[in-house]
Formats: structure tokens, C-alpha cells, sequence
């Protein structure tokens, strides 16, 4: 494969992704899922993120995915329905 045909083929895969700015209130909302749910910090970031996604869209069957128990049993807790892959 050709450079310019990786390049082609990242961009349409990132194309179904949606980017989150890190703001203030993401940063403040991912220091209070560590403290309610013991979350490492990128694992916070990554579930307050989705929390953002889905309360902004609106989308009431968003599912939240993770092959991380404990992340997967806090995106339960604040009411996202959980895809764990290989479970």
C-alpha cells in the first residue's frame, strides 16, 4: 500500500468518529468519575467524554465501549449501556 492510500484509508476511518474538546468542565467532570468510581485518569476522560456525546446528542441508546471492567461498571453506574468486547 502506498502512502497516500494509508493516508486515504485513516482519514475514512477517523471520519466515523466524533472529536471532544478537553474544556474545563470535561477535565472537572473526569476528577469527579476518579473520585466517584476509583477511574484512572484516561479512563475518566474517555467516560466523561462519552457522558458529553450523549447528553449533547440526546441519544438515548448510545452505548459506551470498553473491555475494561471497572470503566465499564462506572459508564453503568451514570446510565450508559456498555458494549465490552470479548466479554
Amino acid at each position: 500500500m502506498r502512502p497516500t492510500e494509508s493516508l486515504a484509508e485513516v482519514l475514512r476511518v477517523l471520519g466515523g468518529f466524533l472529536i471532544v474538546d478537553f474544556t474545563q468542565n470535561l477535565s472537572a467532570q473526569a476528577v469527579q468519575l476518579v473520585r466517584a468510581h476509583g477511574l484512572r485518569g484516561a479512563d475518566a476522560v474517555h467516560l466523561a467524554s462519552a457522558l458529553h456525546l450523549s447528553k449533547r446528542l440526546r441519544l438515548r441508546r448510545f452505548h459506551f465501549a470498553t473491555s475494561d471492567d471497572a470503566q465499564a461498571d462506572a459508564a453503568r453506574a451514570e446510565g450508559l449501556r456498555v458494549l465490552s468486547p470479548g466479554a
